[in-house]
């Protein structure tokens, strides 16, 4: 019997932060959709230049997007046994490609609220955060910048 009580209580954290964390995963997933149909039309690029950019008549400006994303416990859990065989964490991917999603929207709306016309030179930049400790939880870090293209007139009314 006092074996059965942490065992209920792993399986309950299990089976809550597993459905509790697929809706929020479901409904950021939808939620990106839809702002990525909204900036469908803005160029973003990783290159340096775009075609129609004017050297004389734009300025650059740093615009960025930043977010913290944390993976469920359950997640979390079948990460640690897939470590033990090794072999591809998709849990993972699904996290990371989230984040680099919700940075890239947020840089958007950053360069959009300055009235730039597009963003180039895009890079993105990646950091794992453990809470350290016995805790399994799993939290992604992704910073996504390049250069705002805003007409030279626009930037300084902005």
């Amino acid at each position: 019997m006092e074996l059965l009580v942490p065992l209920a209580m792993v399986l309950v954290l299990l089976v809550v932060g597993g459905g509790l964390g697929a809706v929020r995963e479901r409904n950021h997933l939808r939620e990106l959709d839809t702002a990525e149909r909204l900036h469908a039309a803005f160029p973003v690029t990783d290159t340096r230049t775009f075609l129609g950019m004017d050297e004389g008549a734009d300025v650059g400006v740093l615009v960025m997007g930043t977010v913290v994303i944390s993976t469920d416990y359950l997640k979390s859990f079948l990460a640690g046994l897939r470590n033990l065989v090794g072999g591809e964490l998709r849990s993972y991917q699904t996290l990371l490609s989230r984040a680099r999603r919700e940075a890239k929207r947020r840089m958007v709306d950053d360069a959009r609220a300055r009235h730039a016309s597009a963003v180039v030179n895009v890079r993105f930049e990646t950091s794992m955060i453990d809470t350290g400790g016995r805790s399994t939880s799993r939290s992604v870090e992704v910073l996504c910048y390049g250069t705002a293209i805003v007409r030279r007139d626009r930037s300084r009314a902005a």
